[in-house]
């Protein structure tokens, strides 16, 4: 769970020691024995909290009454619940993953040429195992149902989400669902982040390539589903994307792809720092459910 900067965390202290809503001038000289801070600066903190949702106001004359709208258990709760959760899902993640590249490796071949380990099944299917041992996977079925070129969009493709680290993303995701399963925001990250990676990965497969192959291997291994953790190529919303490999948008100017990759950037881990915010009023508001 995300925590207060400094002078965050000490006026909240002084706040839930105090009991009571407070004046910006009363919080400047309880605080002053300890440090000499401007009205401005503690004005611009609780201002800050009370945007983020850790503090309420009310109107006390011309100035503001601040008092956390969630009292210093209810934060540490939520905060432990966090982390606990956070720790169990990726350490079972993490060995999940573990144990599938391992079994791949033995079950498979390695094909050095490709980048991949190649198993033998009957249905075409590509995807890829991130942690300890990243792994792209290829079935043998693929091998034969994609010429050189798809293949080579679709090994692309799942080399992106290694490199993109992905699978930290969806992590992150899941994680904020499973914390905070009652806000909207929670409900849909995971599959809105799922749908952004995969979009990003299309991107970057077919950066130096021709976005028609990697649109038709995705006709092919559509019909495949990769098992979790796996991010596979062919899984998520395959009619839009290769509608939009098909028909691609004219290229944008270089500050417009910076702007887009910060903003993807920012939308990728907003889902669980965004959801910080209404946990402590949702606590104070009695509407967090029974772990």
């Amino acid at each position: 769970m995300r925590r207060f900067g400094e002078l965050e965390a000490v006026i909240m202290d002084r706040l839930w020691d105090q009991g009571r809503a407070m004046l910006v001038r009363e919080m400047v000289e309880d605080l002053r024995d300890d440090r000499a801070l401007a009205y401005t600066t503690v004005m611009t903190v609780m201002e800050n909290l009370h945007r983020k949702g850790w503090l309420r106001r009310e109107r006390d004359g011309r100035a503001w009454r601040y008092e956390p709208t969630g009292s210093r258990s209810s934060y540490t709760a939520v905060a432990a619940r966090t982390a606990l959760t956070a720790t169990t899902h990726l350490r079972a993640a993490g060995l999940q993953a573990l144990r599938h590249a391992q079994t791949a490796r033995l079950v498979g071949q390695p094909a050095p040429a490709l980048g991949a380990v190649l198993v033998e099944h009957s249905q075409p299917a590509a995807y890829c195992v991130a942690g300890r041992q990243p792994t792209v996977i290829l079935t043998t079925a693929a091998v034969r149902a994609l010429d050189p070129g798809q293949l080579d969009a679709v090994l692309a493709h799942e080399r992106a989400h290694l490199v993109g680290r992905h699978h930290r993303l969806l992590a992150l995701a899941r994680i904020g669902r499973e914390v905070l399963p009652f806000l909207p925001l929670m409900r849909d990250a995971e599959q809105q982040v799922a749908r952004l990676v995969e979009l990003h990965a299309d991107d970057a497969a077919t950066r130096a390539r021709d976005p028609r192959l990697l649109a038709t291997a995705l006709v092919v291994l559509a019909t495949a589903a990769g098992p979790a953790p796996a991010l596979a190529a062919g899984a998520t919303d395959s009619v839009q994307r290769i509608h939009r490999l098909l028909g691609p948008s004219e290229p944008l100017g270089r500050a417009r792809r910076q702007l887009l990759r910060a903003a993807a950037a920012v939308l990728a881990v907003t889902p669980v720092l965004l959801a910080l915010t209404p946990a402590v009023i949702a606590l104070a508001l009695g509407r967090l459910p029974a772990a």
